[in-house]
C-alpha cells in the first residue's frame, strides 16, 4: 500500500488492528436466527456478528455464511425461529480467527490470508481490553 494512502487514513505501516475501523456485534447463542437476520437488515455494512454463549466466542458468523445458510432449500422454516445456536452447530465453522487488538496490521493480514479458501472472506475478531468473548 502507498504510503501517501497510509497517511492520509492515518495509518503507518506499524499501527495495529485497533486503528481500523472496527464493529462490535454480538448474538447470544439462544437469540432466534430471526433476530440476526433482523440485525444484518438493520446494518448493511455489518460484516458478521460474534455468537456468544456465557461470554465465550462460539463463533464469528459472517454475514455471507448467514445468507448462503438461510438460502438453501427449507433453511427458512428450518432456522429462524429457531435460537442461531442451531445453525452454528450445523455449520460446524471454527470460531474464526480472534487476535489481539494490538496486533500489527501487517500480521493480522498475514494470518487472514493464511486461511482456506472457505474463510478467506471472513471477518476477523479483535480482543479489546476489558471485554469478553
Amino acid at each position: 500500500m502507498n504510503n501517501q494512502i497510509l497517511a492520509a487514513q492515518g495509518l503507518h505501516l506499524k499501527s495495529s488492528i485497533s486503528d481500523l475501523q472496527l464493529f462490535e456485534a454480538q448474538v447470544q447463542v439462544d437469540e432466534p436466527a430471526q433476530y440476526v437476520m433482523d440485525f444484518f437488515d438493520r446494518h448493511p455494512a455489518l460484516p458478521g456478528v460474534i455468537v456468544i454463549d456465557n461470554d465465550v466466542c462460539v463463533m464469528m458468523l459472517s454475514r455471507k455464511i448467514f445468507f448462503e445458510c438461510i438460502s438453501k432449500p427449507f433453511s427458512l422454516e428450518l432456522y429462524l425461529k429457531r435460537p442461531i445456536r442451531v445453525m452454528t452447530e450445523n455449520l460446524g465453522h471454527p470460531a474464526g480467527l480472534i487476535l489481539p487488538h494490538t496486533t500489527p496490521i501487517v500480521t493480522a493480514v498475514q494470518h487472514a490470508l493464511g486461511r482456506s479458501g472457505e474463510f478467506f472472506t471472513d471477518p476477523l475478531v479483535v480482543e479489546t481490553p476489558g471485554r469478553n468473548l
